[in-house]
């Protein structure tokens, strides 16, 4: 667990960045802060939200909880915490197409699965400001939390093999991933976004430049520790290669799918 500088330090993160979602949070459980929650408790914390179904994507979305018994999702940003009736992927999908026109579909995973050069498991969806990546559990990917790496603080060891994720405001997720993998996987994230937000920029810094400052990413343990030695150098890829590569295969299969369709009518 964090010391309790670390927890106050985090307190005053949201209060001060996040005020309404920090405010949101003391009302579910006023010592929440101090608590670890994984699905099941984060279903319970968030009983008592009603739920809605138009979100503004335009918000920073800091983490996707899926809440599988009742089929939706609580969706928690910088503005406050909304519970949807919709499953992750939906919201996910519709992210991608709020912010990069693009769907949240096997092409796209492909792409990043190419531009980082070899098969990648646990891709984000990410776009030029954001990036959300899937965390917990290895066999059920409706049980997997998504969550924004600018908003995780730290990453500890817990009991049982679970993992602690702590979060600038101030919410402690409870995963059964190990620390490693979990660090890997944000790493991953980062440099996706990095590729994406590379593509976008119209003046790119000096190679050398860190990652961490060029996604704009705060200070915490965890961010220091896992982006320390990343450098715009090390996004993979070329700058703008991310949308003729999604077309190229795009195009690839179309092609498979009419090939396809053909051969059954000379079969028929």
């Amino acid at each position: 667990m964090l010391t309790e500088a670390q927890f106050v330090q985090c307190e005053k993160i949201a209060h001060q960045t996040m005020p309404t979602l920090k405010a949101q949070l003391d009302h579910l459980d006023s010592d929440y802060i101090h608590k670890t929650f994984d699905l099941s408790s984060m279903s319970a914390l968030t009983e008592t939200l009603l739920p809605t179904h138009a979100i503004d994507y335009s918000q920073t979305i800091l983490a996707l909880c899926p809440l599988p018994a009742e089929e939706q999702t609580v969706l928690i940003s910088s503005k406050g915490l909304y519970k949807l009736n919709r499953k992750v992927r939906h919201l996910l999908n519709e992210l991608l197409q709020e912010q990069l026109q693009l769907p949240f579909d096997k092409i796209y995973e492909e792409t990043l699965c190419h531009l980082l050069g070899t098969k990648h498991y646990k891709l984000p969806a990410a776009g030029p400001h954001f990036s959300l990546f899937p965390v917990g559990s290895k066999n059920d990917a409706s049980q997997s939390i998504w969550l924004n790496p600018e908003s995780i603080y730290q990453i500890l060891p817990g009991k049982f093999g679970q993992t602690i994720i702590h979060t600038t405001y101030g919410l402690s997720l409870l995963v059964t991933q190990r620390p490693d993998s979990l660090r890997a996987n944000l790493r991953q994230a980062c440099l996706c976004q990095g590729i994406l937000k590379r593509r976008q920029e119209r003046f790119v810094p000096g190679p050398t430049t860190a990652l961490q400052s060029f996604l704009d990413f705060p200070s915490t343990p965890v961010l220091d520790r896992v982006l320390e030695s990343l450098a715009i150098q090390d996004i993979p890829g070329k700058r703008g290669s991310f949308i003729p590569t999604y077309l190229e295969r795009y195009q690839a299969q179309k092609r498979q799918m009419w090939e396809l369709e053909a051969e059954e009518k000379r079969v028929i």
